[in-house]
């Protein structure tokens, strides 16, 4: 899967997610706007939806421009935008909805990825992704959702498996989470 290459021209992502974006960019939101208004997303409300690619596009300038620490604060600030669903109080259970959680986040024809969650112990698993989003993002994601269900007993840790990776040409990026 390329990374920052939507696999369908009918592909859209939900307003909401693009404002969690643009929020977890800091002293950098107005570029965010910017970049966002040169792809065509002009003032996102939170429930409308808008092009993966052109998302797409202002991520790969994000990854070029600003780097990977930048695209890993937002990951870990995504979180705090987000609505979850009453029923998911726990890290294993975010973990197993990760991939419900991403696909209710976009829309149209054509399959946007996964997050694919398998569990290898009691307290951990290792999480595979094969979207086009960068893996610096997605690092950033899984160490927000940890921590943002962790008790006070957990300690969670997100690892970046080396092996394939999309920002190396492969298909998928593996991460070992623990908590």
């Amino acid at each position: 899967m390329p990374v920052f290459q939507s696999r369908s021209s009918e592909l859209k992502v939900i307003g909401q997610t693009i404002l969690a974006v643009v929020d977890g960019m800091g002293v950098f939101k107005e570029t965010a706007l910017k970049w966002l208004k040169e792809e065509g997303i002009e003032d996102p409300k939170p429930e409308e939806y808008y092009s993966e690619q052109a998302w797409l596009n202002c991520f790969k300038r994000i990854s070029k421009t600003l780097g990977d620490v930048t695209l890993r604060n937002i990951g870990r600030k995504w979180p705090s935008n987000v609505q979850f669903p009453p029923e998911i109080s726990s890290i294993e259970q975010v973990l197993e909805t990760m991939d419900e959680i991403y696909q209710i986040n976009h829309y149209g024809k054509g399959d946007p990825g996964h997050y694919l969650w398998e569990k290898t112990g009691e307290r951990s698993g290792i999480m595979t992704t094969d979207h086009p989003y960068p893996c610096a993002l997605d690092h950033g994601v899984l160490e927000g959702f940890t921590n943002h269900f962790k008790t006070i007993d957990q300690n969670p840790s997100v690892i970046h498996l080396t092996g394939a990776c999309k920002m190396e040409n492969g298909d998928t990026c593996k991460f070992e989470i623990k908590w």
